[in-house]
Formats: C-alpha cells, structure tokens, sequence
C-alpha cells in the first residue's frame, strides 16, 4: 500500500470480513508505509473500528444499494473518510481528496466517483445525517446491538448512562520515571 489511507481500508476491511487480529495485520500494513505514515493508518483503523457501528450506520444511508463482499475495502475507505470528517483535526478537502486517491492504490480507480460524492454527500448534509444515525441504538451508542441488548439486561436502570460513559475519552495521564527526574523537576520542566 502506498498510502496510509489505503493501508488502513485494506488492514480495516480484513478485520471486519476475515475477523483477523487488528495488532498482527496493522503491524505488517505499517511496515510497508513510510515512517511519517504510520502514526496516521493507526489512528485511522483504531478510529474507525471503535466508532465502526456509528459509522457504518452513516455509510448505510450514504449508498443507495450495500457495496459487493468484493469491495468490502471501498466500505472501509468510505468508512475511513467519514471518520476523518468527523473525528479528525483535518482539513476537509485534504480528507476527501487524499481518501478519494485512495481508491487507485487499492486498485479500484472506479471507485473514485463513489467515494468523492458519498463523503462530499455527507458534507453537505451532516447534521440531517448525524441525527438520523441518533435514532437507532446501535448509531447513537455506537456499540454493537448483542453488547447493548446484554447492558440493558444486566443493567436496566442506568444502561443509558453506562454506555455513554464508555464513548468518552479518558483523561491523559504521564508516569514521570523517577531514575530521570523527581516528579517536582519534571513540573519545571
């Protein structure tokens, strides 16, 4: 792969169809991209399978018909740029240009057109789109429905509060290695 987008729909759509480890086949993708690539393929692949039901909720009402078991990497380029649209601090027309060239390096230059009008699509229409995937509990949670079914079984009463918890961020936290530095240095540092 010659792109860190295209590697990671390639390493993305091998996860979702073959049900292959992430950590062994993101491994082997990176290791074919130029360095300044790497940090980016991993962010999109951890990005996009953390958010995939959400995400593909969105792909879903993208295409007006389901994409051939064949092209199950188009979905995760589109999936890649959607979440780049949505997640990422990038510029939108560096997104959408760079996913759509992605297309040639997966060897599906047809693709092109598919991609560039679903992402350009999704642009124009983002917040009916967005409030459309909230109506669904697999959209809106971003979990998968057997995972929300079993919280709800388990957890009745506060199921809801459960899962949005589960979507935050959690805080950042640094370990300062005390043979380098008391943690008071560190602070003047």
């Amino acid at each position: 792969m010659k792109t860190a987008r295209a590697a990671a729909a390639k390493v993305i759509s091998d996860v979702l169809r073959h049900h292959h480890s992430l950590n062994g086949i993101l491994k082997t993708a990176q290791a074919a991209l130029p360095d300044n690539e790497t940090s980016f393929c991993q962010q999109l692949c951890y990005g996009v399978l953390r958010w995939h039901p959400q995400l593909q909720a969105l792909a879903d009402q993208l295409l007006s018909k389901p994409l051939k078991t064949k092209d199950s990497d188009i979905n995760a380029l589109l999936l890649c740029g959607l979440y780049q649209l949505r997640a990422m601090r990038l510029p939108e027309h560096a997104a959408l240009s760079e996913t759509v060239n992605a297309c040639a390096a997966l060897g599906k230059p047809w693709a092109k057109g598919l991609i560039n009008a679903s992402l350009r699509n999704y642009q124009r229409n983002q917040s009916e789109l967005d409030n459309k995937v909230l109506e669904n509990e697999c959209g809106r949670f971003a979990h998968p429905d057997w995972l929300i079914q079993q919280i709800k079984t388990d957890w009745p009463t506060s199921w809801q509060t459960i899962l949005e918890a589960n979507n935050q961020q959690p805080p950042m936290f640094l370990r300062v290695n005390r043979q380098h530095h008391r943690r008071n240095q560190y602070l003047k540092l």
